[in-house]
């Protein structure tokens, strides 16, 4: 009888061993890049506004790049900056890449006893 699984993972960057960009971080900037606010982004993520903004200033503090613009204005919302943009991109395509090999190692070498249910977050 094979036990049937899911193979999931989770993709993170640190610096000095604490958290910098994640899951969380990219979902809040796909977010406020569909939505153009980081509150609604939040809200649709269930997560407090003030805690967004914790996590994308200290992403945006250690990798010494703003992710987000902060027009003066604050009903005009925010925006990606193409930095921001640019690492969005770079963070879905690792995250991708990632996927993709441990799709490939799991079909490759998945041992007799498992049935393979799904891979991903």
């Amino acid at each position: 009888m094979k036990i049937p699984v899911k193979v999931r993972y989770r993709l993170w960057l640190e610096s000095d061993n604490e958290y910098v960009f994640g899951n969380g971080v990219c979902a809040l900037l796909m977010g406020v890049d569909r939505l153009g606010s980081l509150k609604k982004a939040a809200e649709s993520l269930g997560m407090p506004y003030r805690g967004a903004w914790g996590r994308i200033h200290k992403a945006e503090e250690t990798l010494g790049i703003a992710l987000v613009d902060r027009p003066s204005d604050r009903q005009k919302g925010v925006t990606l900056t193409e930095d921001g943009r640019r690492f969005l991109e770079f963070f879905q395509q690792l995250d991708g890449q990632c996927g993709d090999q441990l799709a490939r190692s799991v079909e490759k070498g998945s041992p007799d006893c498992l049935e393979i249910d799904g891979i991903g977050h």
